[in-house]
């Protein structure tokens, strides 16, 4: 009976012993199970950011909670030591992350090196987990590894390039102004939204769209009314919604295959201005207003027909000028838009020194497309047109600016030559490759042949005598004999007797050979630019405006109107500018019609003459006296001034009050010897319009070519691409309103 009841008590304490520890077990699953987004964060983050999720049990409410890191994302020169997450008040540094692409910033940026991610897609092809899309990474993973990749690609076809050029010392990573960099910033799951299932990274809505152009991405629909945001290109898109509880957030998909090459944008600081259609003129100043979002008198702006017509007007460009720009019905463009002509005259140059890097952002809601016209060759029918005396007078100026245009053109000869010099080469490279290629093809066959005619030889001998096998057992036996040996031994006999050929091999892609990417070529045209600033800048100002406002107005006025004929009277007031359609008599095609039925080959030859034929004249005699106009004005306002000033003292000397000194200076107090004199002087009269001196339209005419001869060279040495345009979003320069990558 004992024994009996021990079994029972043994077996009720392992029963109690089991339920226990299923208790315990089922009480540490449900505080593990406490921790709410573990495992979305173990799946969507890899690399280093996959170490920095963690459970953090809170004994106040006897859970746990999920903690982690993600990126904070910026974009700033590569020697800023400052970034988002420092508090300087709490003395908190957090260190920065350039990514540069070296095996070094692929470990400071928590991400996996490409040997490492080679090494899991071979272990995702052992186990069959190849899908279409990866929906389980976070995107801005991808984002940042492209970012890397971009640096690494770009780096490495700069150096192919650069071998294939001259030996000229050329630009690297530590003259960048424009990396991306990151910090990382603490967070916890119990903050994150309700709809949001993955960690995601943060930044700014000016840096998103900075970081997009860096990479090749062009925005395609950018609508805040609506909350759509869309771009493509390079084979990523970049779209961005709205989530409840969050804000603004965008997703980065990769679609193809992206290239960094010549297409890769000019890593300086200043291009951040043409992500949102400013421009930087060459009197502007070093100083960065982009946080506080004003507007310097010394920018332009281009990224909408509405800023376009107040460019216009911030140029001192008459009404009708403005008005082009705000109906669908005029037209803006010759070879090109006229932004861009505006742009090259006086946009600042943005190239780096001994760089192969000429892309820009493209701060024009129009396409650039180099396939309908020739710079190159409008440099040299401006070389010669400005060799002509019968367009201008000679100053001096023009024979240094002859000079600048000689030396241009001499590079662009030396970049055409080798351009043609290294094609016949890789086409003689292609050609040899070929012929051997036939030549091994030819000689595989005869040895195949000579192999053939042997066994053949070594068959027969092996065949009895005849009257010993016959019938059809004899063709049975030749058969078999005739057939080649598949044992191993033959295989290995088979492949060292004909090994891989290095010309079955895929080739190296080295890319296409580019003209206009030759180094002497880029710093001559940069030289060139540099020395026409250098006496653009001496010149006055007011002529100098006047000199691109009539430009202006000119060009407009012939894209849009038909000329007179010779003989025929024009309604339109020449000095005015006046934009009015109506014209005398009969009327010509309007120069863009004439440029659009042009051939290819002329259309140059016509840009430049209708030019210096028709454009110069009338801007040099319109600039000049618009320009003494304006002094006459200048001068009568500093005499009214001054009248008032000695009226105002004569009455305080009359009262006995001791005047007060002249602001004007002793100059204007000697012009006039009494008071008396002064108040019976007459009032001045409106100013007319002076006689020109000959050296004020000489000066207005060297302005205006040095203007175009700058705008031709500065159009070669940068380029846009010709999928990029510009939305409207100029007050988002400089915005800091966060945004989140998913």
């Amino acid at each position: 009976m004992g024994s009996s009841d021990d079994k029972v008590e043994t077996a009720a304490l392992v029963i109690s012993l089991v339920a226990l520890i299923g208790t315990f077990l089922q009480v540490v699953q449900q505080y593990l199970a406490s921790a709410t987004g573990y495992a979305n964060c173990r799946k969507s983050l890899k690399g280093g950011w996959y170490d920095t999720v963690h459970r953090k049990f809170q004994r106040k409410e006897l859970r746990f909670e999920v903690q982690f890191e993600t990126p904070v994302i910026f974009v700033c020169p590569r020697t800023n030591d400052r970034g988002p997450m420092d508090k300087p008040e709490l003395g908190l540094k957090v260190p920065i992350a350039f990514l540069d692409g070296t095996p070094d910033s692929m470990k400071k940026a928590r991400l996996l090196t490409q040997e490492e991610q080679d090494e899991q897609q071979r272990d995702a092809l052992q186990h069959n987990r190849i899908h279409t899309a990866d929906n389980e990474k976070a995107t801005w993973l991808n984002l940042l590894e492209e970012i890397q990749s971009m640096e690494r690609a770009n780096l490495k076809w700069v150096t192919e390039h650069h071998h294939h050029s001259h030996p000229h010392p050329v630009a690297d990573f530590k003259d960048h102004t424009l990396v991306v960099a990151l910090q990382p910033k603490p967070r916890s799951w119990d903050n994150m939204p309700a709809g949001v299932k993955k960690p995601y990274a943060t930044t700014t809505i000016c840096h998103i769209v900075e970081i997009a152009s860096m990479l090749g991405i062009y925005w395609k629909e950018f609508d805040r009314s609506r909350e759509k945001y869309r771009a493509e290109g390079n084979g990523f898109m970049l779209t961005g919604s709205t989530v409840p509880d969050l804000g603004l957030t965008f997703t980065f998909q990769i679609c193809g295959k992206a290239r960094f090459q010549e297409n890769r944008i000019i890593p300086r600081d200043e291009i951040k201005e043409l992500c949102f259609g400013y421009v930087r003129t060459i009197f502007y100043k070093a100083k960065d207003n982009r946080r506080l979002g004003a507007k310097d008198d010394n920018e332009l702006q281009f990224g909408s027909m509405r800023e376009i017509a107040e460019t216009m007007v911030q140029l001192e460009c008459n009404t009708s000028t403005a008005n082009y720009f705000k109906t669908n019905d005029a037209r803006h463009q010759h070879l090109f838009a006229v932004p861009f002509e505006i742009i090259g005259m006086l946009g600042q140059c943005l190239y780096m020194r001994n760089s192969y890097h000429r892309m820009l952002p493209n701060p024009t809601p129009y396409h650039w497309d180099r396939r309908f016209f020739d710079l190159p060759r409008l440099i040299k029918e401006f070389a010669t047109s400005v060799d002509n005396k019968k367009y201008m007078t000679p100053s001096p100026h023009t024979s240094t600016l002859k000079e600048l245009t000689r030396q241009v053109l001499e590079e662009l000869e030396a970049d055409r030559k080798d351009v043609e010099r290294r094609r016949r080469q890789k086409d003689m490279e292609s050609a040899a490759e070929e012929e051997k290629k036939q030549d091994n093809n030819t000689e595989n066959k005869e040895n195949e042949g000579h192999e053939k005619k042997k066994k053949d030889v070594e068959i027969s001998s092996d065949i009895p005598p005849e009257g010993g096998v016959t019938g059809p057992l004899k063709r049975m036996l030749t058969r078999k004999r005739t057939r080649p040996s598949w044992s191993p031994s033959w295989i290995i006999e088979n492949k060292a007797s004909n090994p891989p050929k290095v010309e079955d091999r895929p080739k190296k892609d080295h890319g296409p050979i580019l003209p206009g990417y030759n180094l002497p070529l880029l710093n001559c045209l940069h030289e060139a630019i540099q020395k026409c600033d250098d006496y653009l800048k001496t010149r006055e100002r007011d002529l100098l405006t006047m000199v691109v406002r009539e430009h202006i107005q000119e060009v407009l006025k012939i894209i849009n109107e038909p000329e007179p004929e010779e003989g025929t009277k024009s309604t339109t007031t020449g000095d005015t500018g006046d934009n009015s359609s109506q014209k005398a008599g009969k009327t010509v095609p309007a120069f863009f019609d004439v440029l659009s039925a042009a051939n290819p080959e002329d259309r140059q030859v016509i840009f430049m003459q209708v030019y210096f034929e028709h454009v110069l004249p009338r801007v040099g005699d319109r600039a000049a006296k618009a320009y003494e106009k304006r002094k006459e004005m200048k001068t009568m306002c500093t005499r009214s001034y001054t009248l008032m000033q000695l009226s105002k003292a004569s009455e305080t000397s009359e009262l006995g009050i001791a005047p007060m000194k002249s602001a004007v200076g002793p100059d204007a107090t000697a012009a006039i010897s009494t008071p008396s004199t002064s108040t019976a002087e007459p009032s001045p009269a409106l100013p007319t319009t002076p006689d020109l001196a000959p050296e004020q339209v000489i000066e207005a005419q060297a302005i205006w070519c040095t203007l175009i001869f700058r705008m031709l060279c500065w159009l070669q040495l940068h380029d846009f691409d010709r999928q990029d345009i510009q939305f409207p979003k100029s007050e988002l320069r400089g915005n800091r309103l966060p945004v989140y990558i998913s």
